[in-house]
């Protein structure tokens, strides 16, 4: 019995150590980004399951593209017009995109998880702002998830929030993101 583990566990460790070819590209259509706003008087948050992106393993750059309209949740159907029309102005702005690269080496051929960080150009309502994130990349055999969580300044993307609702929605939203990369 006690050898059978052992071997159960040593080929676990083998199988784990064996590298795999990496694609050039990862790409994705469904990854999740889910933003929460947790003002004084009200928790706000919504999700989407429609982001876009394309990594590339050779160059450790990558791109990733959302449609705005695309957030789904809210409290209300009107908090999520208000949302979409007049803070994001969706008709003007109506994505929102990350571009940049991983700044630390990954060996996308070794199975496994590594903490890197990752450097670009944050570009929502119109803004680019550069920002630095770190991520949690797990690289399996055919797949790269990446998952990350930052906070952003509604200020610094010149998105305005009219006083009478400024205890209902934060200066400071927290956002996650969740992609598998195939």
């Amino acid at each position: 019995m006690c050898q059978t583990i052992i071997l159960a566990l040593s080929l676990m460790v083998f199988l784990s150590a064996i590298p795999v070819q990496p694609k050039e590209y990862y790409k994705t259509n469904t990854g999740t980004v889910e933003f929460i706003s947790d003002a004084p008087l009200e928790l706000i948050s919504a999700k989407s399951e429609k982001l876009k992106g394309i990594l590339s393993t050779e160059k450790s750059s990558f791109a990733f593209e959302m449609d705005i309209s695309s957030f789904i949740g809210f409290n209300s159907p009107l908090q999520s017009e208000h949302f979409k029309e007049n803070y994001m102005e969706v008709d003007r702005f109506p994505k929102a995109t990350f571009t940049g690269s991983i700044i630390e080496s990954v060996d996308f051929t070794l199975p496994g998880k590594y903490n890197v960080r990752a450097k670009g150009k944050f570009d929502i309502h119109g803004v680019k702002q550069p920002l630095m994130l770190n991520i949690t990349l797990k690289v399996k055999e055919s797949t790269i998830i990446a998952d990350c969580e930052f906070d952003i300044l509604l200020k610094d993307y010149e998105i305005d929030i009219p006083r009478i609702v400024n205890k209902k929605i934060a200066d400071l939203i927290h956002v996650k993101v969740h992609v598998e990369l195939k």
